[in-house]
């Protein structure tokens, strides 16, 4: 056989056994990332609090607040998942905020739009007049809720004051302070909202400017130089991450006992936040534990 030949069909070979094999992986990482957000977006049922738990502990020292709404019945960040959390018993709700290109407060968790909408692109680089032509198209229960919007900050303020309950401002985008401080003013929330951000910084900067408003910083897990780095800071509060299973009963007693307060977001079970209230945590952020 002509070695010229075989040499050819040989590189062929791998060239096509390459091609099968980069097909492959951008299928299976396509369907890991649908797989990633069926989970995100699953209508689970809520989860109560068991009652052991609640014989076993002071249930009135226990404050929960709806993530991102009560986003296991409702799509995230959306006013019926809002309105869910006040049906449900929830007193303070944790809402995405992000800003549009011309400078607009918007209730949002990602920063781009293909995950919930029918759009692509990232929130930043739409003008609010633009945004508001995109619809939100995937969440828990979405055939329920028709035609559903990107809500404005403010309409969802609005929303909280109607139906008592007191916001966590998670910011995901820089600037626009001073827009910002005033949407919290104007809707009566000064001293009863909180502002989380995991960018000291900014957090730093809304103090300078406003001293009432609580403030906590976000974090992936409990470090124990948090206790003392924290001294001097216009933080109150730590919010970490409890489903990444990571920080330890000692990391939150020696910064509960520096004076901050604890805050565990992503709780799933009444197991976790049984546990995690052994450590001393009293605050939790989740979309599927309610009283």
């Amino acid at each position: 056989m002509d070695s010229s030949k075989s040499g050819i069909r040989f590189n062929r070979r791998i060239i096509i056994i390459t091609a099968v094999i980069l097909a492959a992986a951008v299928l299976l990482t396509a369907a890991a990332a649908t797989y990633k957000n069926i989970r995100r977006f699953s209508a689970d049922n809520p989860l109560p609090l068991s009652n052991i738990f609640i014989k076993r502990t002071d249930r009135e020292k226990i404050h929960l607040t709806a993530q991102r709404g009560f986003s296991c019945q409702a799509p995230e960040n959306t006013l019926p998942a809002i309105e869910l959390a006040a049906g449900r018993g929830f007193d303070s709700v944790e809402i995405s905020a992000r800003r549009t290109s011309d400078g607009v407060w918007v209730v949002f968790a990602d920063a781009g739009l293909a995950a919930m909408t029918d759009k692509s692109g990232s929130v930043s680089g739409y003008t609010y007049y633009d945004l508001v032509t995109c619809r939100i198209n995937r969440g828990a229960n979405i055939k329920k809720y028709g035609d559903l919007r990107i809500p404005t900050l403010d309409r969802v303020l609005r929303l909280c004051l109607e139906k008592n309950l007191r916001p966590m401002i998670d910011l995901r985008s820089d600037g626009g302070i001073d827009t910002l401080l005033s949407l919290i003013d104007r809707n009566g929330f000064t001293e009863s909202c909180a502002v989380i951000c995991s960018e000291e910084t900014t957090l730093e900067a809304i103090h300078k400017k406003n001293e009432r408003i609580n403030l906590i910083l976000k974090v992936k897990s409990l470090k124990t130089s948090l206790a003392e780095k924290r001294v001097g800071k216009p933080y109150g509060g730590v919010a970490f991450d409890a489903g990444k299973g990571g920080s330890t009963r000692g990391e939150a007693e020696k910064i509960l006992k520096s004076g901050v307060t604890l805050y565990a977001y992503n709780v799933k079970t009444a197991k976790d936040a049984e546990r995690l209230y052994e450590y001393g945590v009293t605050e939790f952020i989740t979309d599927r534990i309610y009283k």
